[in-house]
This record gives C-alpha cells, structure tokens and sequence, in this order.
C-alpha cells in the first residue's frame, strides 16, 4: 500500500527526481488529495450493491425538533434509519420514506402516533440542502435516535501523517493519484510531452477504477439468457 510519503516520492520521481523545494509539500499534497476525491467520486459513480467509502452517522432524537443537520462530508446516501420509541418498544428501527418537498405540510404533524402513546406509526422525510426534514415532529428524545448510512467524501492525507495516512483505494489504483500530480505539474510548468503521457495514464486509472468498482461483486453478475423466438 502507498503512503502519502510514498506518493510524494513517486510523484517528484517520476517528474525527473526534482527536489522538495521545486514542488513543494503544499503544493503536492493539494493535488494528491484533489486526486483522490475524483478517484472516489468515480468509484461511488461505478459501484452498485457494495457502498465505496461507507460511514455510518449517528444523531440524537430530540422531542419536538423537525430538521437535522447532514454529516458534513456526505457525497450519497444509501439509508436512513429512525428509532422514535422509548422504553418497551425502544430499538424498533424504521426507514422513514423520502418525499418531495412540496407536498410536506409547512408545519410539522403532530398525529402520526400509535394509541399506546409510545411510538411515530408513520412518517417521511424531506432532504433538503444539508438538512433532513421530518413530516412530524419526534414525540420523544431518543439517543443515537437517527442513523444515516452514507458515502462520504475521501479523508483528506495530511504532511503530519504521511508515513501513515494511506488512501482508501485498490493498491492498482493507489499510483493513479501520483499521475494526477504529475499532471498538474507539467501543465504548470507547459512541459507537453508529460501532459501528454500522464494524462494517458490519468484517464487509463480512471477507466480502471470503474472497471473494478462495477465488479466487485461478482456473485450479482447477470447470467447469459436465451434468445426467444416468437413464431406466431
């Protein structure tokens, strides 16, 4: 696996072995870590069943409270999940339905609740910006009461850690972001011929980041079918 550090030095290498001072720490991991997020939105844009740099995000319930703020670094969501009981029926989780924001009540209902008086029957959610919108407003406070299961944007790699930070990549793919470096270099210094190559080898990663992502989960491949004639 490639370290920060180790791109770094491939990077500088593969530029002719030019120094730290000609392409500096700043400068070389602002294009590594630019890199990296593309790498990982193509990768969240290639994959199907099996989620790409997944997280999982937990929020307190709080009585009366309509909106809740997204996580920050939030690219797609996959789920959410809402435990809006307390005591005996506590931990019965839910998938609120996501609904168009036009046809929510601009005041939030009150009345979706069971006879018991102790748990939300019904409700759905609106996502709207960098918040989510219940249709009703939480009868009860429920700790860790919200899971979002999302993917996120790639952690950026920083100088303090680069012995250790580590992109969430394929090993095959990890050099990919050196390439884009190398690029961004060239272009800087008009040095065509290695625009050229390199933007080869950029686009080359990235066709193979697709390829990967798209089979990770072979055991979900479609089977061949037969042709059916219809001789009527």
């Amino acid at each position: 696996m490639a370290t920060l550090e180790n791109l770094q030095d491939k990077t500088r290498l593969l530029l002719g072995g030019i120094s730290a001072t000609e392409y500096s720490a700043v400068n070389l991991n602002v294009a590594i870590n630019s890199y990296y997020d593309d790498f990982i939105i193509q990768a969240i844009l290639a994959n199907k069943d099996w989620e790409v740099n997944g997280e999982v995000a937990t929020a307190n319930l709080v009585a009366n409270q309509r909106e809740y703020i997204l996580p920050s670094d939030l690219l797609t969501i996959k789920k959410i999940e809402v435990n809006a009981m307390t005591g005996a029926a506590e931990n019965q989780w839910t998938s609120p339905r996501i609904v168009d924001l036009r046809s929510m009540p601009s005041v939030a209902l009150t009345n979706y609740q069971d006879s018991d008086d102790t748990r939300e029957s019904f409700f759905e959610i609106r996502l709207y910006d960098e918040s989510l919108i219940f249709n009703w407003l939480p009868k009860n406070s429920v700790t860790n009461g919200l899971k979002i299961y999302y993917s996120k944007e790639a952690t950026a790699m920083t100088e303090g850690n680069k012995a250790t930070d580590i992109p969430n990549l394929p090993n095959t793919l990890q050099i990919g972001l050196a390439y884009g470096a190398v690029l961004d270099y060239a272009l800087q210094t008009e040095q065509n011929k290695r625009i050229s190559n390199f933007k080869a080898l950029l686009e080359e990663k990235l066709e193979e980041t697709t390829s990967y992502y798209k089979q990770r989960i072979t055991a979900n491949r479609e089977g061949l079918r037969t042709r059916v004639e219809n001789y009527e």
